[in-house]
Order: structure tokens, then C-alpha cells, then sequence
């Protein structure tokens, strides 16, 4: 999301994906990236790298604004 390149293709498609190095990238940077993209489009996060195994019962869900017509989804 640094770059000019990265938020001019985010006005034009239709939905995003953002990959998350785990253990590396900072919770407050991920959630700022999230705030620039706006509204009304979704929005995928995929954990990359990550070497711990998941817990029985695994759940998150970001709570962010949903576009009109879209449901929430949870990883």
C-alpha cells in the first residue's frame, strides 16, 4: 500500500486482496492500509508465512465498514 501504483489500481478493480506477512507486518499497519482502501468494495486478507498451527475454533472477523448489498465475511 506504499506505493502510487497500489492505490491507483485499488479505484479500479472490483475487489482487493491484502497479504499479511505474519510476524513481520504490524497490526496498525495493516489497519491503516484497510482505512485508506475506502468503502464499497471487498476486501481479502491472506496471512502469509505463518508456522503456527491454527487453534480449534479459530475466528476473526475485521469490523470495518461493508459496501451496500455486501455481507461480512470471517477467515
Amino acid at each position: 500500500m506504499l506505493t502510487t501504483e497500489s492505490h491507483a489500481l485499488a479505484q479500479v478493480v472490483g475487489q482487493i486482496l491484502v497479504v499479511v506477512r505474519a510476524d513481520q507486518t504490524p497490526q496498525h499497519v495493516v489497519l491503516d492500509a484497510l482505512e485508506t482502501l475506502g468503502e464499497g468494495k471487498p476486501v481479502s486478507l491472506v496471512l502469509n508465512q505463518s508456522m503456527k498451527q491454527p487453534h480449534a475454533g479459530y475466528y476473526y472477523q475485521y469490523g470495518g465498514s461493508v459496501g451496500p448489498g455486501e455481507k461480512a465475511s470471517s477467515a
